[in-house]
Order: structure tokens, then C-alpha cells, then sequence
């Protein structure tokens, strides 16, 4: 009978009903696609931004042109690249100096 306190690995593992056994899964499950959270971080990103598009936050013209030309940068990133690396890769650098972060699921 199944240890019902026994923890086991969705990925690799799986349960037999006949054998009320947990056995190993010949091939393991994929690894989830990381696209969505890089496309939910871009949309996080993009809110977090917005106010340096209001035209009375206090930061220059000039300041004011580069964050709007990040944020029209990163809403192209998902053009053409279809995977998580890919559109990592087309995220430039913030006006700001400061880092973009992620989740730690989105750069593994």
C-alpha cells in the first residue's frame, strides 16, 4: 500500500494504481516553458515604468525619451524570439543603471 506521507517528483516519477506502487517514470516530464514568466516580468516591468512616461514626474526630456525608448524595446523583445533566452537577450539594459530583475524560475 501507498505511503500516503510520502512525498514523490511529479517529473520523474508516477503512481501505478494497479500496483498502489511509486515507480520511476521511464523519461522524465520536460521542464516547464519559462516564456510566460518572462513575458509576465516584461509586463511588470513595463507598469513599473509607467511613471516616468507622466509628464509630471520630475526627470528630464532627455531621461524621459530613453525610458520611453526601453519600454518600446521591451515591448518588442517577444518580436520574433520565441523562446525565454531569446527575448531575455533582446531586453536592454534600464535607463536608470539599475538591474531588471527576475524571478529565479525565469533565469534557470
Amino acid at each position: 500500500m501507498l505511503d500516503e506521507m510520502r512525498a514523490i517528483d511529479a517529473r520523474t516519477q508516477r503512481v501505478d494504481p494497479v500496483a498502489r506502487a511509486i515507480i520511476d517514470k521511464a523519461e522524465p516530464d520536460p521542464e516547464p516553458d519559462a516564456l510566460p514568466l518572462v513575458r509576465d516580468a516584461v509586463r511588470a516591468e513595463l507598469a513599473a515604468s509607467d511613471k516616468f512616461m507622466m509628464p509630471d514626474y520630475p526627470i528630464s526630456e532627455a531621461d524621459r525619451a530613453a525610458w520611453a525608448r526601453y519600454r518600446k524595446a521591451l515591448r518588442d523583445a517577444s518580436k520574433g524570439n520565441d523562446t525565454a533566452a531569446a527575448m531575455l537577450a533582446a531586453i536592454p539594459a534600464r535607463p536608470d543603471g539599475s538591474t531588471l530583475t527576475l524571478s529565479p524560475e525565469v533565469t534557470t
